[in-house]
């Protein structure tokens, strides 16, 4: 049997450690605000959500790091939030992952562990990275896993919180983060923003 969800898996570690290299947003994406929040949209891979309006579409300060075989990325960063090494810290990353089958409900046990060896690899090679165990999660219909953990960025402490949804062929990898320090501001609406993501 193919083991498409090792690949995602894999690629996560590249993309957590890295803290991702966001592609410029294709056209088929779209941001719209109104009141205090910004709606993100991306016809070509399905997805939306509702973000507070503070946290801006950033590209620029992130570290140039290859995210391996992610479809896309985009984030959302608090411009005047943490920074640590050039990079925002406080905000939102959104990846999607192409994977060679659909994941079924009777596949998503072999995602699981495929993840959680992963994960076992990353806090291995890097001492920083404090990884609670993975549950099960749904957003808005989609299943998967999701984890906590803290790592250190350039000296910084870094709190986040990272979902891996599967839906058909596609994987959602939606990561919140933020400096320890801005974490209890920061959480309760990067929450919402995860709570309000829904997949075509």
């Amino acid at each position: 049997m193919k083991r498409p969800a090792k690949l995602a898996a894999l690629v996560f570690i590249a993309v957590l450690v890295a803290g991702a290299t966001l592609i410029a947003g294709c056209e088929a994406s779209v941001s719209t605000s109104t009141g205090g929040t910004t709606n993100y949209s991306n016809d070509e891979y399905g997805f939306s959500f509702d973000l507070a309006n503070r946290f801006e579409e950033d590209d620029s300060a992130l570290a140039s790091q290859s995210t391996g075989n992610s479809a896309f990325n985009v984030g959302f960063f608090d411009p005047d939030g943490a920074r640590a090494g050039g990079k925002a810290l406080d905000g939102m990353l959104v990846s999607v992952y192409v994977l060679q089958q659909e994941i079924t409900p009777d596949l998503m046990p072999a995602l699981k562990s495929e993840l959680e060896t992963a994960l076992e690899q990353l806090t291995a090679s890097d001492s920083s990275v404090e990884m609670q165990p993975l549950t099960e999660t749904t957003i808005n219909g989609v299943p998967g896993y999701k984890t906590d953990y803290t790592m250190d960025m350039s000296g910084t402490p870094v709190q986040a919180r990272t979902y891996f949804l599967v839906k058909g062929t596609t994987e959602y990898q939606i990561s919140i983060q933020s400096s320890q320090a801005n974490w209890s501001q920061n959480e309760p609406d990067l929450q919402k923003a995860v709570d309000s993501f829904k997949v075509k």
